[in-house]
C-alpha cells in the first residue's frame, strides 16, 4: 500500500466508523474530533471532545485528548479500532520506511476529505469544533489538520 493509498483507505475507514457511531452519539453536542496515530506502535484511535467536557481541557484540550469522554470511542474488545486493523498493520511496516511526519499529513488530508467532512456534519457540532492530527511525541509543533495550535470555543 502506498501512503496515497493508506490516506484513502484512512478516509474511508473514519468517515464509516463516525457513521456507524452516529446513532449512539447522536445526542452529544461536539466541541472537536481527534485522530491519534502513532506509527511507530501500529496504532490509530478516534476521539470526540464533547460540549460538556471537564473545564479543564479549555485551556490546551489537545494536551488532554486521553482525559476525553470519548477518548478512543472506536476501540473493540482489544482497544484497537477494528475497522483499522490493516492500517494499523501498514502503519507499522511503514514506520522505518516513510518519515512520521508524512504520515501526520496524510492522517490531515484524510481527515479533511469530503466522505469525513459529510460524515461529520451528521453529528451536532459546536462552533468553533476542529479536528486535530497531533504528534503525540511533539505535541508543541501544533496541528498537522489546521498547521498550528487550533483555536477552541
Amino acid at each position: 500500500m502506498t501512503l496515497d493509498e493508506f490516506r484513502d483507505a484512512l478516509a474511508t475507514a473514519v468517515a464509516d466508523e463516525l457513521a456507524a457511531a452516529h446513532p449512539r452519539l447522536a445526542d452529544e453536542e461536539m466541541r472537536g474530533f481527534d485522530l491519534g496515530c502513532m506509527p511507530w506502535h501500529g496504532y490509530l484511535e478516534l476521539s470526540f471532545l464533547t460540549a460538556d467536557e471537564d473545564p479543564i481541557v479549555d485551556e490546551d484540550p489537545t494536551s488532554e485528548i486521553a482525559a476525553w469522554r470519548l477518548y478512543n470511542f472506536a476501540k473493540g474488545d482489544t482497544g484497537q479500532w477494528p475497522r483499522g486493523a490493516e492500517l494499523e498493520q501498514w502503519l507499522l511496516e511503514a514506520d522505518r520506511k516513510i518519515a512520521k511526519e508524512q504520515i501526520f499529513a496524510a492522517c490531515a488530508e484524510a481527515l479533511r476529505s469530503p466522505e469525513v467532512i459529510a460524515a461529520l456534519e451528521a453529528y451536532r457540532r459546536r462552533p468553533g469544533f476542529i479536528c486535530t492530527v497531533m504528534d503525540p511525541d511533539a505535541p508543541d509543533l501544533g496541528d498537522y489538520v489546521g498547521g498550528g495550535q487550533p483555536e477552541w470555543p
